[in-house]
């Protein structure tokens, strides 16, 4: 397994770090955080379209559900190799 490379600090940061030991950058493997608001926005829509256009909530519930779980498979398989460093950066006041 290769190592990766901090776009911070150009370390090298082994595959499964939380954190980089160049410059404390935290690593985020997989799915991007904010990508779970866009599911739960779609999953919502879904069920919402659904209820107004079927007239059952049970029809409407079973449509968002399945569009959560498929959006979220879907999403972990295409973010599988993703990796994210983000650093926070502090200045003196």
């Amino acid at each position: 397994m290769s190592d990766l490379t901090c776009p911070h600090c150009l370390y090298g940061v082994p595959r499964g770090a939380q954190v980089c030991r160049g410059c404390q950058a935290e690593v985020y493997y997989g799915l991007p955080k904010e990508s779970g608001t866009v599911i739960l926005l779609a999953a919502g829509l879904c069920v919402f379209l659904g209820w107004k256009f079927s007239d059952s909530v049970a029809v409407a519930l079973i449509l968002g559900l399945i569009v959560l779980v498929g959006l979220t498979v879907a999403g972990s398989r295409i973010f599988a190799d993703h990796v994210e460093f983000k650093r926070s950066y502090r200045t003196r006041e």
